[in-house]
């Protein structure tokens, strides 16, 4: 998946986690499915990107099952993801993000998942206490 995609969906699904409360039915589902067919999330993750004002057996209904899901998703961390994505095509990685966002509650095959990173690379970065951001 190409940077562009990820970016794509990670802003439709800040915009999910921002006005999902204030969406009429018909735009939340839409744009649920407009999510899920990147199949990048799985129907818990959308769930919980809404609040849970759709249940994940509701999004189950409205999306296709996802190849590979696997993986915690902590919603607000999506900004972070979008960053990375943004900081990786620079080659300006900020590890130190990364350890805080793991540090608090998202996987790191999440991060691979969303952002593309080597997940290698970011196993070897977290786990170094003296990542500086750059490095």
């Amino acid at each position: 998946m190409i940077p562009q995609e990820r970016l794509f969906i990670i802003a439709k699904a800040i915009e999910l986690r921002d006005t999902a409360d204030s969406m009429t039915r018909e735009v939340l589902y839409e744009t649920i499915q407009s999510i899920g067919k990147y199949q990048l999330f799985s129907f818990r993750q959308i769930a919980n990107i809404t609040h849970n004002l759709v249940s994940h057996s509701t999004v189950a209904r409205l999306t296709e099952k996802p190849q590979k899901t696997g993986g915690k998703l902590n919603p607000k961390h999506l900004e972070d993801m979008r960053d990375l994505i943004f900081q990786n095509s620079v080659g300006r990685v900020d590890w130190n993000t990364i350890r805080r966002v793991v540090s608090q509650g998202t996987s790191v095959d999440m991060v691979v998942k969303l952002t593309g990173l080597p997940k290698t690379t970011i196993h070897r970065k977290v786990a170094d206490e003296r990542v500086l951001q750059n490095s």
